[in-house]
């Protein structure tokens, strides 16, 4: 964000926000795990249209496991041509589909369709030309989603960290099948039940790798579940350890796990690869 809004150069920051005026704006940093690595896979994806609550923007946090048999429903079915070849495009067409006829349904109503269809995560902010926003979480919850207001601002990401950093305390996660909308007519803000919700299932990744470390997911916190990871681990280990063992974590984001481990086995935990890079090794 710091690169892109030019926040290094109040100047160029103050000309970048006066270039795209608009009453709300969504971002995306995911690294992409489908489609190729070039600048026209990157998100947010936008969908033209001629009436102003059709068109609209998608950025896409997820991965959908019957992506192959979507993709060959539209293309020999309802006649689609897949330019990209990646999950989010199906989200396009298939939000587009939903948005169908001549009066404006309600979004709610647009993003319930999608459960008929989808099976897998998706994590879903949606922003119309309109100017109505919306975050959505699969119904089982897999990704995490959080949102919050001050004053005026409204602010929605996958990490508490994110909206903390925004100066917002007051944050809420979004739950498994529900999604937050932000009615720009009315600037009102409205949480609603889009599916019934399946349990909850974790991305495993999140908590051990994805998530910086002081984030708060779905009320716990980041660093707390790493440090209980760490003490499982030690609680199973079953090699004896003497005064040649260390701990060393890799990556930064095991540090907790690491700690944890070396102190229920009292043993030391050490940055073993930067002390290797700094004597002149390597990995």
């Amino acid at each position: 964000m710091r690169e892109v809004f030019r926040l290094d150069h109040a100047a160029k920051a103050e000309a970048v926000v006066r270039e795209h005026p608009g009453v709300a704006a969504i971002g995306h940093v995911r690294y992409a795990t489908s489609g190729r690595d070039q600048v026209e896979y990157a998100q947010p994806f936008e969908r033209p249209h001629s009436r102003t609550w059709k068109w609209f923007s998608l950025g896409f946090n997820g991965n959908l496991a019957n992506y192959t048999e979507l993709r060959d429903h539209l293309t020999a079915k309802r006649g689609y041509h897949m330019v990209h070849g990646v999950d989010t495009e199906i989200l396009i067409h298939h939000i587009a589909y939903a948005l169908r006829g001549e009066v404006k349904p309600a979004l709610v109503d647009v993003f319930g369709e999608l459960t008929e269809t989808f099976d897998g995560a998706y994590n879903i902010i949606f922003l119309n030309a309109d100017g109505d926003l919306v975050a959505a979480r699969d119904p089982l919850g897999f990704r995490p989603l959080c949102w919050g207001r001050k004053g005026d601002l409204f602010a929605v990401a996958s990490e508490s960290v994110a909206l903390h950093n925004m100066g917002i305390d007051d944050i809420c996660d979004v739950e498994p099948g529900q999604m937050v909308r932000v009615d720009h007519a009315t600037r009102t803000i409205h949480t609603e039940r889009f599916a019934a919700a399946r349990g909850h299932r974790h991305c495993f990744f999140e908590w051990v790798y994805f998530a910086h470390v002081s984030s708060i997911l779905d009320g716990t916190t980041v660093y707390d579940a790493r440090w209980r990871l760490g003490q499982h681990l030690a609680r199973d280990e079953h090699v004896e350890m003497d005064d040649d063992c260390v701990v060393v974590a890799v990556p930064d984001t095991a540090k907790p796990i690491g700690d944890a481990f070396a102190f229920v086995l009292r043993v030391p935990s050490l940055e073993g690869i930067v002390a290797a890079l700094l004597s002149g090794g390597g990995f």
